[in-house]
């Protein structure tokens, strides 16, 4: 066999072996993600043997049926007041972005801050 022949042998069982690794990194993340989406929905569904089955519309053992009465609504308005600049600022940067310039100049995304905001009862702020 000659060099150029041994050559592209080599080459094609490289590009082989590439591709094959390529396939096992790709399966590995898959598996991973598939790991990852089905492993919250198992740890949230509850599965108990020792309850009896309901049936439809009855209510769940902890629940509390209640007695008639006039029904009460509770309307809670207020207003708060966030002054993001200036000398009596309510909103302060507390944690700068983990990688300088990686916010997004007009979202702010990475900042995180805290708000200081006092609520009224009206739109005036000495309400």
């Amino acid at each position: 066999i000659s060099k150029q022949a041994k050559h592209n042998i080599l080459e094609r069982e490289k590009e082989r072996i590439e591709g094959m690794e390529n396939l096992i990194i790709k399966v590995a993340k898959f598996v991973v993600f598939t790991a990852f989406m089905v492993m919250p929905h198992q740890m949230t569904t509850k599965v108990r043997a020792d309850e009896p089955e309901r049936e439809e519309g009855e209510p769940e053992p902890w629940a509390k049926t209640v007695g008639y009465g006039e029904e009460r609504t509770t309307l809670l308005q207020f207003y708060y007041h966030d002054v993001v600049v200036g000398e009596n600022a309510t909103v302060l940067q507390v944690v700068p972005p983990s990688q300088p310039g990686s916010t997004h100049p007009f979202t702010g995304f990475g900042f995180i801050r805290m708000s200081d905001d006092p609520l009224t009862v009206g739109p005036d702020p000495k309400s």
